[in-house]
């Protein structure tokens, strides 16, 4: 697992909200990065809600177009695979998993980091673009 890039956030995402098994592979840091973005997820890749914590964040999609729909109908093919490929991880193994995918805005490929975090029947997704100025 590559590390994850270093922020400056405003607020502090806290460790307290998740069960103490969850928390044991990563540290105080990792919990330090504010997401950009909240996806909530069916073990199918369905979107279940959306949270925009940072209004300067761009979107591939609006948020109107998320909920009800899936990953497939709304990424492209690769990334579209990757994330729902990371999400099954997340889900079937029960643990903390970390992905990047590159997505097409405008003229240039923005990241996207995505922590997947398998919470009751929902696997949270923590976004960050650092693509945004």
């Amino acid at each position: 697992m590559q590390p994850l890039p270093q922020t400056s956030p405003s607020t502090s995402l806290s460790p307290s909200a998740f069960p103490q098994s969850i928390l044991e592979p990563f540290t105080q840091s990792f919990w330090q990065i504010t997401p950009d973005k909240i996806f909530h997820w069916n073990p199918d890749g369905k979107y279940l809600s959306y949270h925009c914590l940072n209004p300067q964040a761009q979107h591939f999609t609006g948020p109107e177009n998320l909920l009800g729909q899936y990953i497939q109908d709304i990424l492209p093919s690769q990334p579209a695979k990757q994330t729902f490929s990371v999400l099954r991880v997340a889900w079937l193994s029960h643990q903390v998993q970390f992905s990047t995918i590159y997505l097409p805005l405008g003229e240039y490929f923005h990241r996207v980091d995505i922590r997947f975090i398998p919470k009751g029947p929902t696997i949270m997704g923590l976004v960050n673009d650092y693509s945004f100025p």
